[in-house]
């Protein structure tokens, strides 16, 4: 099967590249043949070079396990385990709970564990409530995520390149789900009020024709959001060739948290937030030591014993990381908007990325949290710098958006949520 080398960096345009890691073999899937990753001399992002073509690159796709997001044969939650991410949603994103307020005032109690906050978070995609709001999630498998949205409300629809996951998700789960890639569907400019991709942008060949994409077709004002490995993480640091993350010949461009940044700002977006996340950390310590033979199914939990254990003092470990400002965990959460006007720029009436803060709030509210916005902390990289406040007091927190004139206006379409702030994992 022939070969391509990779172009260009899509984030700073560079072609001088080194090698980072060499003889990678696929361990999800047995494709055939060893791999590079090669990391950019501009700006760090690592580049499977050389990889498949487009034309050629189902062949690394023909045992992939994730695509179908089926349900675990699993017990429902029940008490604290169905509380807390009810209130998690309720209280951060909007969302309707249903529970008594003393459940409300106990679940949120639990809410810092990343298990609480990073699960509940990610089973939107850190979206807060929109009413009547349609939202795109490109790469949507067989619609698990699309399907709970639905059930709070929103309009879906979904884009997947496999057609077996795509008649699961058309026959089981009732959506609204295209067969072949985004640009393919050439949906209208500025028609979904939010667009989301979970494990998505590191397959593409294209990433910032991917993002540019995405822009065009969110409305002005709304949200694009993007999970995607970290090459930041505890886990890359300390797991080496064995991390999942790198996954080759699938991951064509592992981001850090800058280069993620830097391609959806040349993609026309404003960055809201830029961050890590300890979601799944187990799981990747799990596979690199050789305790799991493969990715967990839907709903599956760490196994018990020694071993688990330190699966979960890992992921431990990478949240300390990231309560102290330091972008540290397994993925990558990018939050960012559509600019209301052309050359909108990065600075937002509320919410907004400015250089240095790691993504965090650089307007004048206050946090999620209640406390103003003053003096500085630990940088979100492997070295120390300047940053908000917000890593200090609130930052096992996601915060929600809304401008000024949402607040005066009740605009629904700009929806202002009180407090702070995909389905199954990919790869």
């Amino acid at each position: 099967m022939p070969l391509e080398a990779a172009g260009a960096c899509p984030v700073c345009g560079a072609t001088k590249r080194a090698e980072a890691y060499a003889g990678l073999t696929d361990r999800l899937c047995g494709t055939p043949g060893t791999w590079s990753l090669r990391r950019c001399d501009g700006c760090g992002l690592l580049i499977l070079d050389p990889r498949y073509p487009a034309a050629h690159i189902a062949k690394a796709y023909e045992n992939y396990p994730f695509n179908l997001s089926l349900p675990a044969s699993s017990p429902a939650p029940r008490g604290l385990a169905r509380a807390v991410p009810l209130a998690y949603l309720a209280h951060g994103f909007g969302y309707p709970d249903g529970l008594a307020r003393w459940q409300r005032a106990l679940a949120l109690l639990a809410v810092p564990y990343p298990e609480g906050a990073e699960a509940a978070g990610f089973s939107v995609m850190y979206l807060p409530r929109v009413a009547g709001g349609e939202v795109l999630d490109v790469g949507c498998g067989g619609g698990a995520f699309l399907e709970r949205m639905r059930e709070l409300g929103w309009r879906t629809v979904g884009v997947e390149p496999d057609p077996r996951a795509v008649e699961v998700a058309r026959v089981r789960r009732g959506l609204d789900v295209r067969t072949g890639t985004l640009e393919e569907q050439r949906f209208a400019d500025g028609r979904f009020d939010a667009v989301t991709s979970s494990h998505v942008i590191e397959h593409v060949h294209d990433p910032l024709g991917f993002l540019a994409e995405c822009a065009r077709v969110t409305r002005p004002g709304g949200r694009v959001v993007v999970v995607t490995p970290n090459t930041g993480s505890l886990g890359r640091h300390r797991l080496g060739a064995g991390w999942i993350g790198l996954d080759p010949p699938r991951h064509l461009h592992l981001f850090s948290r800058d280069t993620l940044r830097r391609l959806a700002e040349r993609a026309g977006l404003r960055v809201l937030v830029a961050r890590s996340s300890v979601r799944n950390a187990e799981f990747s310590w799990l596979l690199a030591r050789g305790k799991l033979a493969a990715w967990p199914e839907p709903g599956q939990r760490p196994p018990g014993g020694w071993a688990g254990r330190r699966a979960r003092a890992f992921q431990l470990a990478e949240w300390a990381l990231t309560l102290l400002g330091i972008a540290a965990g397994e993925e990558l959460v990018l939050v960012a908007t559509k600019p209301r006007r052309p050359g909108g720029g990065r600075r937002g009436r509320a919410w907004s990325y400015r250089p240095g803060t790691g993504g965090s709030c650089s307007g004048r509210r206050s946090f999620p949290c209640g406390r103003r916005r003053s003096g500085t902390s630990r940088s979100s990289s492997w070295t120390t710098g300047p940053a908000t406040a917000r890593s200090r007091c609130c930052a096992a927190s996601f915060p929600t958006w809304s401008s000024s004139r949402s607040r005066r206006t009740g605009d629904s379409r700009s929806p202002s949520t009180p407090g702070s702030a995909r389905r199954a994992a990919g790869t």
